[in-house]
């Protein structure tokens, strides 16, 4: 095969290129597109930047072919992909940057060594083709991982509600978090696969560009081309999965089944977002001058101790001592004067413990024992009895829905004991709470199926199927909320329509017969007539006092309080001194 010469660049020629920009530049300006500045800025910066890096480092650093200078290379760009990943995403947590880091490290890594033992590279470590592949997957990984982050902490924060609502209907962590896995790593991997699906068709790969204008054989170089695709595709893939795991594992209790929303925070953004390389400077310059402040200041306290006479020194430290102490001790009375006259909310019930009723023969299927909610600081003692229905009610923002939430062991507690039938939570995993004590939010879901969907997810979940051996459900054909739900006038069809477009009431009537469908032994109902009229209100009640579950019902209306329930549970705020006292009367 006759290979053609390579054909020199040089200067002129490059300059002669670059003079096709300034056409782009100025069409910028005349057309006013507010593109000028960053047209001028980008192309400088790609010209130094590239000419800078093969001309004082890779041009060495091939030429030495020593791994002195390799992997300090790699490893600046390792950080600096790491940082430019984190700085994609919409939402964060501490950690994610090291978490990038870490996958970036571990995945390419291995795809870097399985690919030297493939090529059999002598040395192994050869800078010809081990810096061109690590920048290729690096390159490629931040682009996937940084989708793949952000997709999924988007998903959960934003759609927060549904992944809530899985767990409420009993789904392990893994099994409500699912979906939200899946799509992140189909938005991470749909880029590369878009490409490799056209390539060698309408585009020819830059790295196989590079080869053929060096003069490489085409065959050859469209077999590295494929080697390296195929390289890109499996390390994009493991590097995405595993910041998608290692966010998981941050944002969820996997232990309580419970997700942490606390933990992910939007990234605050400036009026303008800081370049990389200059991010990088700029901790750098801002590392140097802290050492040098450091040493500075070590250096002129030694030499002010060096002045002064030992006894001098001691009196020093006996003043310090004595300081500390002084400052101390008003810190934490205040403190404590403070926490004693905060202003609480207290749940207030006629028979918190349930005795009353256990004197009458009723059975205590639900408990909470000097729980303090964690978010609203609500103390809340209370029992529910077997078919038993009471009323929650209070002022807007005094902890309903949290608490609610609370018992159902969706959000934290910051103190006391959940009971369920006399077992702690300790001997009740959360899946099995969730599956017996059903929450009912009182908003519409955000979920993209139907409410015939929901209900085949929440059955097929294993929680559910394990449970369905020892309940009998009645409901072979699956259709038991849409009977439900046809008593209380909502047509069949709406079962197959997607909740997008059911309005408040259908939504709310779906919600409520799906959860009675799933036999719970609590109902713990948030406002779930709100959207209805009063006759369809009247319907939704009666089934409920049929019901052989204990409901627990928020309620703004005094009269429904009446109607349905026989136990009513109030929550107002007062001052009080004692953090164990929780109830009045």
């Amino acid at each position: 095969m006759v290979v053609a010469e390579v054909q020199d660049l040089g200067w002129g020629r490059l300059g002669a290129c670059g003079l096709l920009l300034v056409v782009v530049i100025v069409l910028s300006y005349v057309m006013e597109l507010e593109l000028t500045r960053r047209l001028v800025v980008a192309a400088s910066r790609c010209a130094a930047q590239l000419l800078l890096l093969c001309g004082f480092i890779l041009e060495p650093m091939f030429t030495e072919n020593r791994p002195a200078y390799i992997f300090p290379y790699l490893m600046v760009i390792l950080v600096l992909a790491s940082r430019e990943a984190a700085g994609r995403v919409t939402y964060e947590y501490d950690g994610l940057g090291r978490h990038f880091a870490t996958s970036f490290a571990v995945v390419c890594g291995s795809v870097i060594l399985f690919a030297v033992l493939v090529l059999n590279l002598k040395p192994w470590f050869d800078a010809h083709y081990l810096v061109p592949i690590a920048g290729m997957l690096l390159g490629n990984n931040l682009t996937a991982t940084a989708i793949a982050a952000d997709a999924l902490l988007s998903d959960l924060v934003e759609g927060a509600d549904r992944v809530e609502l899985r767990l409420c209907r009993a789904a392990t962590w893994f099994e409500a978090v699912l979906p939200s896995v899946r799509k992140a790593l189909k938005a991470a991997l749909t880029p590369t696969l878009n490409s490799m699906a056209v390539m060698g068709l309408v585009m020819i790969p830059g790295m196989m560009t590079g080869q053929l204008l060096g003069g490489q054989p085409p065959l050859e170089a469209g077999m590295y081309q494929v080697m390296i695709m195929y390289l890109v595709t499996v390390s994009g893939c493991f590097a995405s999965s595993a910041v998608v795991c290692f966010t998981v594992f941050t944002v969820f209790d996997t232990g309580e089944h419970a997700l942490l929303r606390d933990r992910v925070r939007r990234v605050s953004r400036g009026p303008r977002k800081k370049d990389v390389l200059v991010d990088a400077v700029l901790a750098v310059a801002g590392l140097a001058t802290a050492c040098v402040a450091c040493v500075r200041r070590r250096a002129s306290s030694y030499a002010r101790a060096g002045q002064r006479t030992p006894t001098e020194r001691m009196a020093l430290a006996a003043a310090d001592v004595e300081n500390d102490n002084v400052a101390l001790v008003p810190k934490t009375s205040a403190n404590a004067a403070a926490a004693a006259k905060s202003k609480r909310f207290y749940a207030v019930t006629d028979d918190p413990t349930g005795a009353k009723r256990r004197e009458t023969g009723e059975v205590v299927v639900f408990q909470a024992e000097d729980v303090v909610v964690a978010r609203t600081r609500l103390h809340v003692t209370f029992a529910l009895t077997a078919g038993s229905k009471t009323s929650l009610s209070g002022a807007s923002g005094s902890g309903k829905t949290t608490t609610l939430k609370v018992l159902a062991r969706i959000s934290a507690r910051a103190s006391g004991e959940l009971r369920l039938a006399g077992e702690p939570t300790a001997r009740i995993d959360a899946p099995t709470w969730r599956a017996r004590v059903v929450y009912v939010p009182q908003d519409r879901p955000t979920l993209t199926g139907t409410p015939r969907d929901l209900y085949v997810a929440t059955r097929a979940y294993r929680t559910q199927r394990r449970r369905a051996r020892s309940v009998d459900y009645d409901d072979d054909d699956g259709d038991a909320p849409v009977r439900q739900a046809a008593k209380w006038g909502l047509d069949t069809s709406k079962f197959d329509q997607a909740w997008a477009t059911l309005s408040g009431g259908e939504a709310q009537r779906a919600s409520l017969a799906i959860a009675l469908a799933l036999k719970p032994e609590v109902l713990l109902l948030d406002e779930p007539t709100s959207a209805l009229d009063a006759a369809t209100t009247a319907l939704v009640e009666k089934d409920l006092l049929d019901s052989r579950a204990a409901v627990l019902i928020v309620t703004h209306s005094v009269e429904q309080a009446a109607r349905l329930c026989r136990y009513h549970i109030r929550i107002h705020a007062q001052r009080h001194s004692d953090r164990n006292a929780v109830f009045t009367h």
